[in-house]
């Protein structure tokens, strides 16, 4: 699950900085091209502006005169307009396709260039599509295959505006330039991204690290509890520690056996394995509660002894409500105390604390039944020799469908010899 994680992480973390980065890649593909057209707007605002001082001969279309004693500048003629100084700085441009100055009641008193057809409606100097600047305004008519731009700007002489020009250009190197801009963009976001990744990466893999160091200890520390709780209710049994390592073994065993078949395949995932085998060695932890004239008593127990010993499962039960009780989350706890409770209790019913029959009782109780029967006929007690492998699967074999689950008692006879493995790794407890 840890691994998923950090898998997830790599990924969800990837796919949002490429998100941001392309995010990033149109904002900025965006700016420049809006900067790239405001210097071409700015520069023909800086000669619109120049009109009063520079180019007085266009200030006779408005009714004004051209200069201070009525007779047109240097820079032109009153009916040459066409030629002069104003048109022909404007013109040296190639880009430039289109001049047209309007007076503020929107009558055309100049054109040149080409005559180009309506490509969108007018847009009146005071009413700006597309405001940059608070002195113009602009409009992008086209973008492919050429750029072509209509800037609006207004003509002021005295303080007040007196009419606007219209200029429209094109430019078919344009969209080469911002397609080149575009890819240079993103090559730098594409490189800075990649390092922000792994710099985030690096960061969280070193926290996922620590954390995962933190979470082994405490499982190991939980674990190690866990060892020691229950060994010492086995050694009060008259067993050693090797039981508890048995029979966490033969869990694990059928339950990895269980999980191959459709119907636990869902069930049984890998952190129920994990639980079932650290749950498992607190199956017996009632009997620390069983005085020791019954539990290890040589002989055959009397009635009243063995209702004595059928208490354990709740004295255990008990034990693990407390714990449960003090923690916010779930955790292995419930299925120890599903294994701690229910592990005494046979198919048909006849078992105890609760007399539980077929698939009432817990899955884990199930499994820990075959265990904890298996591991006691197969080692010697004080008041018995022990069974060998054959013989001990022999009486499972016969309790089929008494007091084991007939399913799962075919299963754990097919584990015969990985049965007798374990067994004999860990030795008796002789």
């Amino acid at each position: 699950m840890r691994k998923n994680l950090l898998v997830q992480y790599t990924i969800i973390s990837f796919l949002m900085t490429l998100s941001v980065g392309y995010v990033l890649g149109l904002f900025l593909i965006r700016e420049i091209r809006n900067h790239t057209v405001l210097v071409r707007g700015d520069f023909y605002h800086s000669l619109i502006e120049e009109i009063p001082n520079n180019y007085r001969e266009i200030l006779p279309l408005f009714g004004l005169e051209g200069g201070e004693s009525g007779e047109p500048d240097d820079h032109g003629s009153h009916g040459d307009l066409e030629n002069s100084h104003f048109v022909t700085d404007l013109f040296q441009f190639p880009t430039l396709l289109s001049l047209r100055i309007f007076d503020r009641k929107d009558n055309l008193l100049l054109e040149q260039g080409q005559q180009l057809p309506t490509l969108t409606a007018e847009i009146p100097w005071d009413k700006p599509v597309n405001r940059r600047r608070s002195d113009y305004v602009y409009e992008i008519l086209a973008e492919e295959p050429a750029f072509i731009i209509r800037f609006h700007l207004p003509i002021e002489y005295g303080g007040e505006r007196i009419g606007y020009a219209e200029i429209i250009e094109e430019d078919g190197k344009l969209p080469l330039l911002l397609t080149e801009s575009r890819r240079t963009v993103y090559l730098f976001i594409l490189a800075g991204g990649f390092v922000f990744y792994v710099s985030l990466f690096l960061l969280f893999l070193r926290s996922y690290t620590n954390q995962k160091r933190t979470i082994r200890r405490l499982d190991e520390s939980q674990s190690l509890t866990i060892v020691t709780m229950s060994r010492l209710a086995e050694l009060r049994d008259d067993n050693t520690g090797v039981h508890i390592k048995r029979t966490s073994r033969y869990c694990r065993l059928l339950a990895e056996e269980l999980r191959k078949s459709d119907k636990y395949r869902n069930y049984i995932t890998r952190e129920y394995l994990e639980d079932l085998e650290r749950s498992a060695p607190l199956h017996d932890i009632g009997k620390v509660g069983i005085p020791d004239s019954i539990l290890q008593k040589p002989g055959k127990l009397t009635g009243e002894e063995f209702a004595v010993i059928q208490t354990h499962p709740l004295l255990g039960a008990h034990v693990l409500e407390m714990a449960m009780k003090s923690l916010d989350f779930l955790s292995y706890f419930e299925l120890a105390h599903q294994i701690v409770k229910y592990h005494h209790e046979n198919w048909n019913g006849t078992g105890y604390p609760e007399g539980l029959s077929g698939e009432a009782i817990p899955l884990s109780a199930r499994i820990m039944a075959f265990a904890d029967v298996y591991d006691a006929l197969t080692t010697k007690r004080p008041y018995k020799d022990p069974f060998t492998h054959e013989s001990a699967l022999a009486f499972i074999e016969r309790e089929r469908g008494k007091k084991f689950d007939p399913e799962l008692t075919d299963l754990f006879l097919s584990l015969s010899d990985e049965l007798k493995k374990v067994s004999e790794e860990f030795g008796n407890d002789a």
